[in-house]
């Protein structure tokens, strides 16, 4: 027997759905920007979405969902942080909030650094673009790639570095132009 869903809570569903891939980069950015590894800041993220979804139809604008999640994610993380008494780093309430602050206006301005990021990739060379791929896709070790590439293991680090400092500047310029859509 199957179960009949309600068409309002099929509508709930794709708006909540919609807003969450819309904002989830941010909103996992957010977590990872004040939890020190991607295993914690994964739990964080799912509890974080869980208790959205669990309380979608409490919040009356729309417009806030990010703003939202990221006070959903505030509490999460400080539940966290007392619970990993073994954590090295501790802050007081004051400065995790200062944190909290930054971090949210830090990733106000992510989605045009990305934008950005994305067009000055797009102007690589294609040996350029391989080398990125085959270390931050395929997450290879710069050894590994100077094997692969045989070439010596420091002049692959030279690449690396002149490849981000040309990545940076660009960044640097395009949004100084304001140029990055």
């Amino acid at each position: 027997m199957s179960e009949e869903r309600n068409p309002e809570s099929n509508k709930t569903d794709d708006e909540f759905t919609y807003l969450l891939l819309t904002h989830q980069r941010r909103l996992y950015g957010f977590i990872l920007s004040l939890v020190p590894n991607f295993s914690d800041a994964d739990d964080i993220f799912q509890d974080t979405v869980l208790v959205m979804s669990h309380n979608f139809h409490d919040l009356s604008d729309k417009n806030n969902f990010l703003y939202w999640g990221f006070g959903i994610a505030r509490h999460k993380i400080i539940k966290f942080r007392q619970k990993a008494t073994k954590s090295p780093i501790h802050f007081s309430g004051d400065a995790f909030d200062a944190i909290v602050g930054e971090s949210v206006q830090t990733l106000d301005h992510l989605d045009e650094r990305t934008s950005a990021l994305e067009k000055c990739m797009s102007k690589l060379t294609g040996s350029d673009k391989a080398l990125l791929k085959m270390r931050y896709e395929k997450g290879l070790k710069i050894n590994r790639i100077a094997e692969k590439v045989n070439r010596p293991v420091q002049g692959m680090y030279k690449v690396f570095v002149r490849i981000h400092l040309g990545l940076r500047e660009c960044v640097k310029r395009t949004l100084s132009m304001g140029d990055a859509t």
